[in-house]
C-alpha cells in the first residue's frame, strides 16, 4: 500500500510538472503569436535589412567592375580620377543600420523572458555598430565625395576609403561590432527549424569577429579575410530574410 501511495504521488508530481511546463510553453508561444504590430514592424525591418545587406554586396561588385580598385597613390591621384560610382555601395550601406536596429528591437520583444538578456545585449551593441557605420558613410557621401569632385584635397587623405590607413577603415570596424551583436542575439533562437537556422547563421557570422579584427589591425592579409567577408555577405541577408519569415508567421 505504501509503495502504491509513493508511486501515485510520483506520477501526480510528474503530471503536475508537465502541466506547468506545457502552460509555460503555451504562454511563451502565445505571447510570440500575439506580437501584433511588433510582428509587422519586425517583418518589414528584417526584410529591408536583408535587402540592404544584399544590395551592399551587389553594388560593391558593380562598382568594382565599372571602376576596378587601384593601389593607393596619394590623394591627388585619387581626386584626378575619382568617379561618384566608386561610392555606389555606400548607398545600401548607409541605409542598412536603420532597419537593422528596428529589427533588433523587435527581436527583443519576441524573445522569451529568460532570453531577453541576450536580445538586449545584442541590441545595445548593435547601436554601437549603427553609430560607427552611419558616421563613416555620412562622412564619405557628405564631405569626402564633394571635395574629391571639386579637387579640394587638403587633409582629405585621412578620410578616403582608398587610403588603407584612413579613418574610413577604423570606422569600418562597425562590422565586427555588428557580428558580435548577432553572436549574442543567437541565443534567443532555440525553437523550430527556422529559429535553429537563424541561430547557427548568427553564430557563424559572430565567429568571424576575430578574423575581421585581425585583418583590421594588419595581422592578416586580405586573402585570409575574404572567407570571413563571404560568411557575412551570405549570412546577414539570409538570416534577415529568415527573421522576416519568422515574424510573418511560423517557426
Amino acid at each position: 500500500m505504501a509503495k502504491n501511495t509513493k508511486t501515485t504521488a510520483k506520477v501526480g508530481s510528474r503530471q503536475k510538472k508537465g502541466a506547468v511546463d506545457n502552460r509555460a510553453r503555451r504562454s511563451t508561444s502565445g505571447s510570440r503569436k500575439a506580437l501584433g504590430g511588433v510582428g509587422r514592424i519586425g517583418f518589414w525591418s528584417a526584410l529591408l535589412s536583408g535587402l540592404f545587406a544584399a544590395g551592399w554586396a551587389i553594388t560593391l561588385a558593380i562598382q568594382n567592375i565599372l571602376v576596378p580598385p587601384q593601389p593607393w597613390a596619394g590623394i591627388e591621384a585619387l581626386a584626378s580620377s575619382f568617379r561618384p560610382v566608386e561610392m555606389l555601395n555606400l548607398i545600401p550601406a548607409i541605409l542598412l543600420p536603420w532597419p537593422f536596429i528596428v529589427m533588433m528591437v523587435c527581436i527583443h520583444y519576441y524573445a522569451a523572458e529568460e532570453k531577453k538578456v541576450w536580445s538586449l545585449s545584442g541590441l545595445a551593441i548593435s547601436i554601437v555598430y549603427a553609430v560607427m557605420a552611419s558616421s563613416n558613410y555620412f562622412i564619405q557621401l557628405v564631405a569626402v565625395r564633394p571635395n574629391l569632385l571639386s579637387g579640394e584635397t587638403d587633409g582629405l587623405a585621412l578620410f578616403v576609403a582608398a587610403n588603407p590607413n584612413s579613418i574610413f577603415w577604423a570606422l569600418a570596424n562597425a562590422y565586427p561590432v555588428q557580428s558580435f551583436a548577432l553572436l549574442l542575439t543567437a541565443w534567443v533562437f532555440d525553437g523550430g527549424r527556422r529559429e535553429r537556422w537563424i541561430r547557427w547563421i548568427f553564430i557563424a557570422v559572430g565567429a568571424t569577429v576575430p578574423v575581421q579584427l585581425a585583418f583590421s589591425l594588419g595581422f592578416l592579409p586580405p586573402a585570409f579575410a575574404l572567407p570571413a567577408l563571404g560568411i557575412w555577405v551570405i549570412g546577414l541577408p539570409v538570416s534577415c530574410f529568415l527573421i522576416a519569415a519568422l515574424f510573418r508567421g511560423g517557426k
